[in-house]
């Protein structure tokens, strides 16, 4: 029964290394978001658009979206961290 055991462990831990990789990837999303919305800006410098500040707003809307993924993807790790420790 200990090998299942060590297994589950170690599936546990992969698990949640991908995971944590995954989060990773959403940090630079959101960095990329963060770029792409300061050049949207100061593209849109001066300008009376209001289209250019609906779009601003969107990018912030899309990086809070990937925020809120990223505490998902944690979430996640902590309920298998929290199997793994009962194991």
């Amino acid at each position: 029964m200990s090998d299942s055991i060590g297994d589950a462990a170690a599936g546990i831990r992969g698990s949640n290394d991908t995971a944590q990789e995954a989060n990773g990837i959403l940090q630079q999303a959101v960095a990329q978001l963060e770029k792409a919305r300061g050049q949207l800006q100061a593209a849109v410098a001066g300008t009376p658009q209001a289209d250019a500040t609906e779009a601003l707003g969107v990018y912030g809307q899309a990086m809070e979206a990937v925020r809120d993924a990223q505490r998902a993807v944690q979430a996640a790790i902590n309920a298998a961290e929290s199997v793994a420790a009962r194991l």
